[in-house]
């Protein structure tokens, strides 16, 4: 991967990011996906190797504010480390809340050990993280946009993934069904 890679805009319902055109996209069909509720993933997937980043996408539609959810999902990272992963290291470089389009944003970066096929290997080893969470108070859905890799990957191409991280956007109101 380069800093030189087109990127490619993907949107679904209403939420959107930028991602390199060379990428996969892959939908879990056991995971509920619709407006109020999705996930999905673009990786560098390639054939026999596997993928070494990931950038994943998710949103749930849920009550509450775009400060508060901000701080909010800092605390709720922190305690969700210290929980899962007590013997295992992990390290968090960044935990801020920051301005974000026109409200406030969770920014984390972090690096752990992962279990065994998280990044398509057989024995777990560290990966590296960039989340990016924040509210859209006007749809009402909570969005995360992630990156996930290989410490040396995410770390040499730390802009370019920042940037698609950066990237995603939430439509400001549900679409009109009309029967």
């Amino acid at each position: 991967m380069t800093t030189l890679t087109e990127k490619t805009l993907f949107s679904i319902y209403g939420v959107s990011i930028e991602h390199p055109k060379d990428w996969k996209i892959f939908f879990n069909p056991k995971r509920t996906f619709d407006y109020t509720t999705g996930f999905f993933r673009i990786e560098d997937y390639i054939p026999q190797k596997g993928a070494q980043v990931s950038l994943s996408i998710n949103w749930e539609k849920v009550p509450g504010d775009n400060e508060s959810f901000a701080r909010q999902y800092c605390d709720n990272i922190l305690t969700q480390y210290q929980r899962q992963m007590k013997k295992a290291p992990f390290q968090v470089e960044t935990m801020e809340v920051i301005d974000f389009m026109d409200g406030k944003a969770a920014y984390i970066v972090s690096e752990y050990r992962a279990s065994p096929g998280l990044v398509k290997k057989k024995t777990d080893g560290s990966v590296r993280t960039m989340q990016l969470a924040f509210y859209d108070e006007n749809s009402g859905r909570a969005v995360v946009s992630s990156v996930i890799g290989l410490p040396d990957k995410v770390t040499e191409e730390e802009d370019f993934l920042r940037e698609l991280v950066f990237s995603v956007r939430c439509a400001s109101h549900e679409p009109n069904h009309q029967g």
